[in-house]
């Protein structure tokens, strides 16, 4: 059953020297630019819910991920539920008008060529964060790249 919250996480890569890279996947639904996305499902945590759309998203094998490279980040958001068909009706019903998104990051640094894209999406490109902010859609991928460029300088 569908949780009643999303998840988005940037996979993102920094080699000593350089300046950090994530990857951005385009939405064949859409067409738009974003992070990884979706929604939990039954009894799943936010981060449970990321690193099963990470493995879902891209193919990445749930035995390579290692959890301790998995950042929470503290961007979110909120999105209506009536963009989700499946859950306005028991949404209303509970007075769940909205669902939090938690934005998460995960360290790529030594694994950029584990993805294998899904029918999700048409394409993805690894990118500098200023790249990002100019070809992402959504505001909190936006807000959680600053967020996590900011995180990884310290």
């Amino acid at each position: 059953m569908r949780a009643y919250f999303n998840i988005s996480l940037i996979p993102y890569s920094l080699e000593a020297g350089s300046d950090l890279k994530c990857c951005i996947f385009k939405r064949k639904d859409m067409g738009v630019w974003q992070f990884v996305a979706g929604g939990g499902e039954d009894d799943e945590s936010p981060k449970e819910s990321a690193i099963r759309e990470f493995h879902e998203e891209c193919g990445v094998s749930l035995d390579f991920l290692e959890k301790d490279h998995l950042i929470q980040l503290d961007s979110t958001a909120s999105v209506l539920v009536d963009h989700f068909p499946g859950l306005v009706g028991d949404a209303l019903e509970k007075e769940i008008y909205v669902i939090p998104i938690y934005a998460f990051a995960y360290d790529l640094t030594k694994y950029q060529d584990v993805f294998q894209l899904s029918e999700e999406h048409t394409e993805f490109r690894w990118v500098t964060v200023e790249e990002a902010k100019r070809l992402l859609h959504f505001d909190l991928d936006k807000t959680a790249v600053c967020e996590l460029q900011k995180r990884v300088k310290r």
